[in-house]
Parts: C-alpha cells; structure tokens; sequence
C-alpha cells in the first residue's frame, strides 16, 4: 500500500468530530453564563463589589463565544469539506472560554 505523498491531505474528517467539538462549544460556553451570572449575583449579593463590570464583561464574552459555536455548528451541518477547521475552531471556542472565565474572575476579584 503506499503510503501518502507529503503535501497531499489524507482522509477527509467525519462529520461527527465537527459536531462534537461545536456543541460542546455551544454547552460549555452556555453553562460558563450561568457561572457568570451566578457570579453576579453573588458579588451583589450585600453591597456590590468593584469589580462587577468585568462579570458583565464576561457574560458578554461568553455569549458571543456561544453565538460562534452556534454559528460553526450550523456551517458543520451544511459544509462537506471543512470539518477539520470547524472542529479546531470548536475546541478553540472551549479554551477561550474557559480562559475567559478565569481571566474574568481574576479582574473581578482585583488580583
């Protein structure tokens, strides 16, 4: 069997991994609003702490990294031939998030 000339793209990827890494972006950056909302009401909870702007920074953030998930889970759906970089975006989506969020809480917190 040979094998594949260099600069030559192997096998297409499925389907199933541009989805996976797209909804989990979906679901993970979802349930990372919640945090952040809980987080918001918990600094507000007696006397609002000075660093309240940046959770609402963060629910921004997150909802527009929800609404890209969203976005490349639909062009999953439709496109035949770009699976691969929708599911790099898809995990990318997961460690900006999450990234996010601890950035996010570190400035609110004023460390």
């Amino acid at each position: 069997m040979p094998e594949d000339p260099v600069g030559q793209p192997g096998k297409p990827w499925r389907l199933w991994t541009a989805l996976v890494a797209c909804g989990l972006a979906v679901m993970v950056s979802g349930l990372l609003v919640i945090a952040d909302g809980l987080a918001g009401v918990m600094a507000s909870w007696n006397t609002p702490s000075p660093g309240i702007g940046w959770i609402h920074v963060a629910i921004v953030g997150h909802c527009l990294l929800a609404g890209a998930g969203a976005v490349l889970f639909g062009l999953a759906l439709r496109s035949s031939s770009q699976h691969r970089g929708e599911a790099i975006a898809g995990w990318t989506i997961i460690a900006a998030g999450i990234a996010w969020f601890l950035l996010a809480g570190r400035l609110a917190s004023g460390s």
